[in-house]
């Protein structure tokens, strides 16, 4: 068995290794430095700026101003990444993420929606751990946004609307509500899909959709498999054809596929 030398799993690194497990091991194991994504900045700000407003108003304190706040947050990303502000792509991605929380249709959808609140505060970013039967470390998951009713839910940046069969089919809703379960976190077994879309006029989306108990099995069974792949050392690429596989997507094209 092999020793990943590392001390926890989280949803988007188990979704990161069946997507392309040599981009997981460039990653995780070898840990091969990146340039960031303009994309990645964009949706970081937008989902900063979201979950500050709703903060504020589910504590009923006063909202942020969604234009500065997104400034102040872009410029917080940029110097964590010891990234220039000034080059065409970061300006891009910064116009982009500024038209997106400006918008009056997003910031009129985003007012129907609150955290709830418990002793910690609003429950937004909230962490939750996932044990794992014959899986050695936990699997560390960090919601969004726990909703007034006791939803959980993700907001999303996206560049096309989603559709329902896309959100239910995510393997994230199934392990946010396991692990809410796991942590004494009550669960209607419902989770809400927050989709901003960025088209010439950005639309918003709540896909809210249940899901049964017995999924948890399925889903144990998923991050058994990912594990045992891992420890046993199988890091296969990305399926021929895969949207991953190409240098846009794919931060490790030029020492893989581009090598």
């Amino acid at each position: 068995m092999m020793d990943l030398g590392i001390d926890h799993l989280s949803y988007s690194s188990i979704s990161s290794y069946m997507t392309c497990g040599k981009a997981w091991k460039f990653r995780y194991i070898d840990k091969v430095p990146t340039a960031s994504n303009p994309t990645l900045i964009i949706g970081s700000v937008v989902h900063d700026t979201v979950e500050e407003i709703i903060r504020c108003r589910s504590l009923s304190i006063k909202e942020p101003e969604p234009a500065e706040f997104a400034h102040t947050a872009l410029n917080s990303r940029l110097e964590r990444e010891n990234l220039t502000g000034d080059t065409p792509e970061i300006e891009n991605a910064k116009n982009e993420a500024l038209r997106v929380v400006s918008d009056a249709y997003i910031l009129s959808e985003i007012k129907n929606i609150t955290a709830k609140v418990d002793d910690q505060g609003a429950m937004i970013e909230r962490k939750v751990t996932l044990e794992v039967p014959e899986v050695d470390v936990p699997i560390v998951g960090y919601i969004d946004i726990i909703l007034n009713d006791g939803t959980p839910a993700d907001f999303k940046t996206s560049s096309k609307s989603w559709t329902m069969d896309k959100a239910k089919s995510e393997l994230q809703p199934v392990f946010y509500l396991a692990a809410m379960g796991q942590c004494g976190i009550p669960v209607n077994w419902d989770f809400c899909h927050l989709v901003m879309v960025k088209t010439k006029q950005p639309k918003f989306q709540l896909l809210r959709h249940h899901h049964e108990p017995a999924e948890v099995f399925k889903l144990f069974q998923q991050i058994q498999n990912v594990w045992q792949s891992m420890t046993a050392g199988i890091f296969l690429p990305a399926a021929p054809g895969s949207w991953k596989c190409s240098p846009r997507w794919c931060e490790y094209w030029s020492i893989c596929q581009g090598a």
